[in-house]
């Protein structure tokens, strides 16, 4: 699986989100994805999927494309999401206080 991104918008995620694609890949090799699923806006992202990635107790969105050669991910950009969250940790540790970002 090989992994492919723009290295200015990685810098600009770096400096407004805190969160790097190399750290969003490095999650990935260590089986953090919660799910990958098709883009639920299909008409407008077509052939778009995303991955919901679990760092720190915060659930990461990451929309990305699969390139022709069928190996490579082209990973567009990546913002936490509330709704994964809920989705996908909430419902699995209730009484856990997700509002402390980096407890492991």
């Amino acid at each position: 699986m090989k992994f492919r991104f723009d290295v200015t918008k990685n810098s600009k995620l770096i400096e407004e989100r805190g969160i790097s694609f190399e750290q969003i890949i490095d999650a990935i090799e260590h089986g953090n994805v919660l799910a990958t699923e098709i883009h639920h806006n299909i008409a407008r992202y077509p052939n778009q999927y995303v991955f919901h990635i679990e760092i720190k107790n915060e659930v990461y969105s990451v929309p990305f494309v699969i390139e022709e050669n069928g190996k490579t991910f082209f990973l567009k950009t990546i913002f936490p999401s509330r709704k994964a969250r809920k989705k996908f940790l909430e419902k699995q540790n209730p009484g856990f206080d997700f509002s402390k970002p980096g407890l492991e």
